[in-house]
């Protein structure tokens, strides 16, 4: 049976292609013994109908005959400037990446931090608040990109090819899509019927936090007519964003393909699933598991004791073990403090502390579980006291070895929105670390130029708030943060090198 890649490799010599299709029987899944190359240029069509008609092709002869173009009738005087860009939009979909692979709606953002921390909506988008609402709802994406990295990660999903996806020059897939824009009411099996109408599905992977999916089809053209009928399509009352994944985005292979169910079915088994959540909820609450309460009191075990960075410094003792004994129980919990040069008597702390779990399961649960985690507004860093060097090792492996980091305490943020203020950025990175200073360049007319410097006053802090907000949104813009280097402290320079990157 000829593949799409073959086909496409051959036509490819004469010309760019724009479609290639190759017909499928439904009940057989074997082609039909025909396809149809659309050629961008009329002169490459030509060119290989002439040089191919009656040639072999995989031990066949060759017929090529010029099809008939499906004309659709002209609506330039009736059709309105709406309806003209949604055409518009499905025609370029294909071919669009304008948005980031971790884009998210704002209002599903919403709903999912207030749904995480047992809030209202409301709560969340105050605005009667003390501070920003949009920093507030970029930390709330941050959290929420956070754990979704982590779901799709034990879905098998390569994150660094996720990453990769606003990248025209790299290969697609033809079956995997990703889906973005998603409302936060949506349930995997809403998606498995609305996709699964265009064919077999292989995998369907939604986060709980429903701020983007991936759709895996069995058949590339079930998957082309998904893409086709359903990007930019209204979705309860919202527009979805549809992309195609990079090629071999999974690292794993797919399971057995997924079952369009009637709705009736559907229905009774979302009821389902909401006793089972309420049940487990109930479980997880009352429940300190009965090997626990059975485990005799040990000695301190290697790999128990985790160090803590990043605490705001308001933090307790009291706070920090609350936060560890959701987990498991706690054999000591303390924050690391210092003499008050100032205030005589008085203890200060430093930022960071040593929490020892009772197991060193439990202590690897903590780490999981809490790690990235929230606590009096600052976003804790984990990792296991005895093993700090280790951890600096891995993590110095990750990253690409033919690519200059040069680690600083100072970051440069780009793609700043003009409404941005300083505040608002002191806000955003506090989280982290302790910002030093926060500085935004302006024009002579008072303007900002698009670009701020961020300084922590340890190079980890800058590390922790350069990894989380990568992929964050600022009112609406997506922030790109690297290490500043000597020359970024010259405005003028910076200017030169951005111009530059333009050319």
């Amino acid at each position: 049976m000829v593949r799409e890649d073959d086909l496409k490799k051959l036509m490819s010599k004469y010309g760019e292609i724009k479609e290639l299709h190759i017909p499928v029987d439904k009940k057989t899944q074997n082609t039909k013994g025909l396809a149809f190359v659309q050629f961008t240029e009329a002169s490459a069509a030509a060119k290989a109908l002439t040089e191919l008609d009656g040639s072999i092709f995989q031990g066949r002869l060759m017929h090529i005959i010029p099809a008939k173009m499906k004309f659709e009738i002209e609506e330039n005087e009736e059709a309105g400037f709406k309806k003209k860009k949604e055409k518009e939009l499905k025609e370029n979909a294909g071919s669009s990446h304008n948005w980031n692979s971790f884009f998210m709606n704002s209002d599903a953002v919403a709903q999912a931090i207030a749904a995480k921390f047992g809030v209202t909506k409301a709560q969340v988008l105050d605005r009667e608040s003390n501070d920003n609402l949009a920093v507030r709802l970029a930390l709330a994406e941050t959290q929420i990109i956070n754990d979704t990295k982590k779901m799709l990660v034990d879905q098998g999903v390569n994150l660094e090819k996720l990453g990769s996806s606003g990248d025209k020059k790299g290969p697609r897939s033809d079956v995997a899509i990703i889906v973005k824009n998603i409302p936060y009411e949506v349930e995997i099996e809403d998606l498995t019927i609305l996709f699964g109408n265009f064919g077999t599905i292989s995998r369907l992977i939604l986060p709980p936090v429903k701020t983007i999916a991936i759709v895996e089809f069995l058949n590339i053209n079930d998957a082309k007519k998904a893409f086709r009928s359903l990007a930019y399509k209204l979705f309860k009352s919202i527009p979805l964003y549809l992309e195609w994944a990079p090629a071999n985005i999974f690292d794993t292979p797919p399971p057995a393909p997924v079952v369009v169910k009637e709705e009736s079915e559907v229905k009774s088994e979302k009821a389902n699933q909401k006793m089972e959540k309420k049940r487990k909820a109930e479980e997880i609450a009352t429940d300190t598991t009965e090997a626990e309460k059975e485990e005799e009191e040990a000695p301190k075990t290697k790999g128990c004791t985790l160090f803590v960075k990043n605490l705001n410094f308001a933090t307790t003792d009291e706070s920090l073990r609350t936060l560890f004994q959701a987990i498991g129980e706690v054999r000591s919990a303390t924050v690391a403090k210092k003499k008050d040069m100032k205030r005589q008597g008085q203890m200060l702390s430093m930022g960071f502390g040593f929490v020892e779990m009772k197991t060193p399961e439990a202590a690897m649960m903590a780490m999981r579980k809490i790690q990235g985690a929230y606590l009096d507004g600052h976003v804790l860093s984990l990792q296991f006291s005895e093993r700090e060097g280790k951890a600096k090792k891995e993590t110095s492996e990750k990253r690409d070895p033919g690519k200059a980091y040069v680690s600083s305490t100072k970051l440069v943020v780009k793609n700043v929105a003009f409404e941005v203020k300083r505040k608002d950025l002191q806000d955003l990175f506090k989280p982290f670390g302790q910002v030093k200073s926060v500085r935004i360049p302006k024009q002579v007319n008072n303007k900002t130029r698009g670009f701020a410097f961020v300084e922590f006053l340890t190079k980890q802090e800058a590390e922790n708030a350069k990894e989380a907000l990568k992929d964050t949104h600022l009112y609406g813009r997506h922030l790109v943060i690297d290490y500043a280097q000597e020359d970024n402290d010259d405005v003028e320079q910076l200017r030169k090198k951005q111009a530059l990157s333009f050319q």
